[in-house]
């Protein structure tokens, strides 16, 4: 069962209370997620694993992903491609208009991909982030039909088959 919880605490002594929030900020729907009830109690109890940050990525990439989803039938829905991960999917659809995806990286982080607008940085779950580095070097590698090529630096840029997939993915 889902339920609202709040990305930074309602009231002062709650995991992840920031002074700075006016109390309408704090009942604003920017400062909520929806999550399980078993994982709103761990996010809750591992403020220090769940940061703000983690939360409003989880957020952005389920409002994301759910906007992918608006108007397409519920049975190809609900058919996953076995030839794809979840993450490449993510990336083709986050570089569908541009085109563009990058390998970059920063002294924080270290390597993580970016298409489109998305950045798929994940900074407190290396996990995640090696997981779409991963997917980024599948869809790059990709073969008999290459998807992704190598532009210039850390650019790459989807090809025809690229961008007729990703646009597909994106809807």
């Amino acid at each position: 069962m889902g339920r609202a919880a709040h990305i930074t605490a309602a009231s002062r002594g709650g995991p992840r209370y920031d002074d700075s929030l006016m109390p309408a900020e704090r009942r604003s729907i920017d400062n909520g997620v929806w999550l399980c009830a078993s994982c709103g109690d761990l996010v809750d109890d591992a403020t220090e694993r769940y940061s703000v940050a983690q939360l409003r990525a989880w957020k952005h990439q389920a409002e994301q992903a759910a906007e992918r989803r608006v108007g397409r039938a519920a049975d190809r829905e609900n058919i996953r491609d076995p030839r794809f991960s979840d993450e490449e999917l993510a990336i083709l659809a986050a570089a569908a208009k541009s085109g563009e995806i990058a390998l970059m990286s920063t002294g924080q982080t270290g390597r993580f991909v970016a298409a489109g607008t998305e950045n798929f940085i994940f900074q407190n779950d290396p996990s995640a982030r090696a997981a779409y580095l991963e997917a980024f070097e599948s869809l790059r590698d990709r073969w008999p039909v290459r998807l992704v090529q190598h532009e210039d630096g850390i650019l790459y840029r989807l090809t025809g088959s690229g961008f007729k997939l990703a646009r597909a993915i994106a809807g």
